[in-house]
């Protein structure tokens, strides 16, 4: 028996998360599904982040993507693509939240407790944080970038 729920079709039927409920996730197999990509290995699959934002717009703080992050390390999908200007928040849109998502993302990913016991032991993939800068005219030198 694989495990997984079956609909009359014989499809899998994807189990929704306590912690997450809006977000489902296939029970973790056997298998896992990644891709290499040079030296790196990494999930096949990933989770965006263009529309991250704090609920606050005086700290940075976000209990669900707390939860998502932590859901996609114990899942081996920490991929996360992000970029300096995303963000859904005001203050995104007026040019203030320049670098917020990869500030809350360090933060989630600070946090994911990785003591978790694992039936294939400790051999989580590595979170990877595939990120983008903006060019704007202040940029001169390559410095600048990573300021």
């Amino acid at each position: 028996e694989s495990g997984l729920d079956q609909d009359i079709s014989g499809l899998p039927i994807r189990r929704k998360s306590s912690s997450f409920p809006n977000l489902t996730f296939f029970p973790k197999s056997k298998k896992r599904d990644i891709t290499r990509i040079g030296n790196l290995i990494v999930p096949s699959i990933g989770v965006g982040t263009i529309s991250w934002s704090s609920e606050s717009l005086t700290t940075l703080e976000n209990l669900e993507l707390q939860s998502l992050v932590n859901k996609a390390y114990l899942s081996d999908a920490a991929l996360f693509d992000t970029a300096e200007r995303y963000g859904s928040h005001l203050k995104t849109a007026l040019g203030l939240g320049w670098g917020e998502t990869e500030t809350l993302l360090r933060k989630f990913l600070g946090r994911v407790p990785t003591n978790h016991n694992t039936s294939s032991g400790n051999d989580r993939l590595k979170p990877i944080v595939a990120t983008k800068f903006t060019p704007s005219p202040w940029r001169t030198t390559v410095e600048s970038v990573v300021e």
